[in-house]
């Protein structure tokens, strides 16, 4: 992350926490960084509080990996280092990384500490599934160190104007299967659902993205939930509209699907015609009007 902040001519002020010099040499980071590590809350210049200057320097906080105790201390307001009382103490957008064992990353007091936090502004990006330190296979890896710069730029370059707000999308097509291998869709990309899902996270808004069947990867720092038939996409809107401000219906939802799905494989057989029946799917966009009435 400090090479790739580097390539983009970025000056970096690494932090390391007690915890951190343990994995990874002061010197190491100082030498990637080109400047001084800081490691303790306290200078030797008696005139000079380390944790109010860099808190004042910073155009951007990023704390990677971010374990479950800072994500717990900074939610609870505790400053009891050098990186938590930078991190109280700046007025600059703060992103997080998380990066743990699964089990902890679906604590419900971490998910209540990282809601609180995304209430009031921070970020979040991942974790991803893939490899731990345990040795399992989880979610709760570190999403890898290009999107978090990616990340960290677009945080830099946006607007809050949606902070505090929370809207649902979602995009792409429906599938409604005939039989184990056969299905009715039709051409939508998802695109524009992306895209508009990525710009709300972006401008601060907590994005729940909603999508059927695509090539696309999940915009970062959005909460993502994959379907495939209008009912599950239905189910889905349900669950998550009482936490939503808006709801924004991009996806190509299919208007009807077929009455029965076969177990197996239909076979060709030598009648010429095939005759489908079809049911209608129900209308989702008409039941939200409804409740919002």
């Amino acid at each position: 992350i400090v090479r790739l902040l580097r390539k983009k001519e970025a000056i970096v002020y690494p932090i390391m926490t007690k915890a951190a010099t343990h994995f990874l040499s002061p010197l190491t980071l100082q030498n990637l960084a080109s400047q001084g590590v800081t490691l303790k809350l306290f200078s030797r210049d008696i005139r000079k509080a380390e944790h109010l200057s860099l808190a004042e320097l910073a155009d951007a906080c990023l704390i990677a990996p971010a374990t479950a105790n800072i994500i717990g201390k900074i939610a609870n307001g505790i400053a009891d280092d050098i990186l938590t009382t930078i991190v109280l103490a700046t007025k600059a957008p703060v992103l997080l990384a998380p990066a743990m064992n699964n089990m902890m990353y679906e604590n419900p007091i971490l998910q209540r500490n990282i809601g609180s936090l995304k209430a009031i502004g921070f970020k979040f990006i991942g974790p991803d599934r893939g490899d731990l330190a345990d040795g399992k296979i989880g979610l709760g890896r570190m999403t890898e160190p290009q999107e978090i710069v990616e990340c960290l730029e677009k945080i830099m370059q946006s607007r809050d104007d949606f902070l505090g707000k929370g809207f649902v999308v979602t995009a792409g097509p429906t599938r409604e299967p005939l039989d184990r291998v056969r299905f009715f869709s039709n051409y939508s990309s998802g695109k524009m659902g992306y895209a508009l899902a990525e710009e709300g996270a972006s401008r601060g808004a907590r994005i729940v993205l909603i999508s059927g069947p695509t090539s696309l990867d999940p915009p970062s720092g959005v909460e993502f939930h994959w379907v495939e038939s209008a009912r599950e996409m239905q189910k889905i809107i349900r669950e998550k509209m009482g936490e939503a401000d808006g709801i924004v219906m991009s996806a190509a939802v299919s208007d009807y699907a077929p009455a029965k799905k076969e177990n197996g494989k239909i076979k060709k057989t030598t009648q010429k015609k095939f005759i489908l029946e079809l049911v209608q799917n129900p209308d989702i966009l008409k039941e939200l009007g409804q409740r919002k009435r």
